[in-house]
This record gives C-alpha cells, sequence and structure tokens, in this order.
C-alpha cells in the first residue's frame, strides 16, 4: 500500500464552480488560528473539500477530483488537511498542503475507511477502518505505507483525535447513545477509558496544550436532550462540565 501523490496545485487556480452550494453534511472545520474553515461543498454534480474565511468569504477550491471528497480535518500547525476521497472507488484517507497541493493518498484497503485525525506536523494520521469487520481506530504515515490497528474490541470505535504531538489518539466507543471517552498511546499501548458518565461521551478533541480532551456530553430526559461540552484531563481525574445547552 503506497503513497499516491496527485499533481501539487494550489487551491488558487481552481475555480469555484457557477453552481455551488454547501454539501448537506459540510463538515465545517475551523483552522487551528481561528481564520479559516475547510468544508465539503457541491458543484459540477461533485463534493469537493472548499475553503473560505471565517466570515464565508473568498471561498476557494481545494480538490478537484472524481467521486466525493468530505471530512476535512487540520493538522495543529495548520499546514496540513486530512480528508477522505471516493476518488479511486473506495473511501480512502488523503492528506494535502492547506492550499490544496501535494494530494496524497494515505490508505489502499479495499475496506471503508473514514473519519481521519491529523498530528500537529501532519506526519501521522488517525482514522477509522472496517477491514477486520468492525470499526476500529488505526495510524498511518501521512506519506502512506501500512497501516497498524491500535483497537480490536467488538464495540464500535470510531471519532479519532491525535494528540498534537502524535503521541495519543482518544476515540469514542459504544453504541449510540452510550459512548464513552478512551485514549491510546499512537504505538498501540496504554488504553484507557476516561469517562464513565452515563449517557453519550463524543466528540473527543484535545487541548492546545494536549493536555486535556474536550468532549460533548450528551443526555435524554423525556423530549429534552441536553448538550454539554465536559474536559477531561490526559492524565486522569473527574471530567468536569464547561457550560451547557438545552434544545
Amino acid at each position: 500500500m503506497g503513497a499516491l501523490a496527485l499533481s501539487a496545485t494550489a487551491a488558487a487556480v481552481l475555480p469555484v464552480p457557477p453552481r455551488f452550494r454547501f454539501g448537506e453534511d459540510a463538515s465545517l472545520a475551523i483552522s487551528p488560528d481561528g481564520t479559516r474553515v475547510a468544508f465539503t461543498g457541491f458543484g459540477d454534480d461533485n463534493f469537493d473539500v472548499y475553503l473560505m474565511s471565517l466570515t464565508g468569504r473568498d471561498i476557494v477550491r481545494l480538490t478537484d477530483a472524481p467521486g466525493t471528497d468530505m471530512e476535512p480535518t487540520w493538522s495543529a500547525d495548520g499546514a496540513h488537511i486530512g480528508f477522505t476521497s471516493t476518488r479511486d472507488g473506495n473511501s480512502e484517507i488523503y492528506v494535502m498542503a492547506a492550499d490544496g497541493s501535494g494530494q496524497t493518498r494515505v490508505t489502499g484497503d479495499p475496506a471503508f475507511d473514514d473519519d481521519p485525525s491529523i498530528s500537529g506536523d501532519g506526519s501521522v494520521v488517525a482514522f477509522v477502518s472496517m477491514r477486520d469487520g468492525n470499526p476500529e481506530i488505526y495510524v498511518a504515515s501521512g506519506r502512506g505505507g501500512p497501516a497498524r490497528r491500535l483497537t480490536d474490541d467488538p464495540r464500535v470505535d470510531t471519532s479519532p483525535a491525535i494528540s498534537p504531538d502524535g503521541r495519543y489518539v482518544a476515540f469514542q466507543r459504544g453504541a449510540a447513545g452510550s459512548q464513552d471517552i478512551w485514549v491510546i498511546r499512537a504505538d498501540g499501548g496504554g488504553l484507557r477509558r476516561l469517562t464513565r458518565a452515563g449517557g453519550a461521551d463524543v466528540g473527543p478533541r484535545w487541548s492546545t496544550s494536549g493536555a486535556a480532551i474536550r468532549y460533548l456530553h450528551i443526555r435524554l430526559d423525556g423530549r429534552i436532550s441536553t448538550y454539554e461540552p465536559w474536559v477531561v484531563p490526559l492524565a486522569g481525574g473527574p471530567p468536569r462540565a464547561q457550560r451547557h445547552t438545552r434544545v
């Protein structure tokens, strides 16, 4: 499974289609410096990855390939964007520079690979794969090459988030409505469960320092769903709520 480098075309030379619109699942991803948003857009009968300013202006197209390009995610240094693409006939993970150049295929397996997260410098990619028959967390080099399975559990492992230094991967484990946040070292050791609150703990994201993991705690009480941002230290200890919104 080797890397497949595409043409190093800068984003500025790719025109925005005249009938462009946001995708139904735009997969918005804000850059680490808070100035840009990568997202999935639709034009020319195709879904591609686009970039715009935080104000919604200055839209540029980063990818232009057959198939669907989606799920953009930033490296912590803001220099790289990972994404999922079906351009080769199967769902695979790609990494490119933040201007759209140097698009490189990271994975090449017949199974379904998606949900990428990339390390601070783009050198390591964590993702979800069905290649062993169950959603598990894998890691691979951002330049492509063999992937390595980190988790092996009959429960559903999804939403990997690799730490800024690339040493740890946080993820959510469990069936819908009863997930918890777990963490594992990128070398496959040190698996730990970080939350046990009941309900659903989902969407882990690392603090800038890498010392804590933020996530969303969801509770359903009758018809009222409570969404609460929580944070848990990587070193362990009780999670704490930040604020909540009822919808």
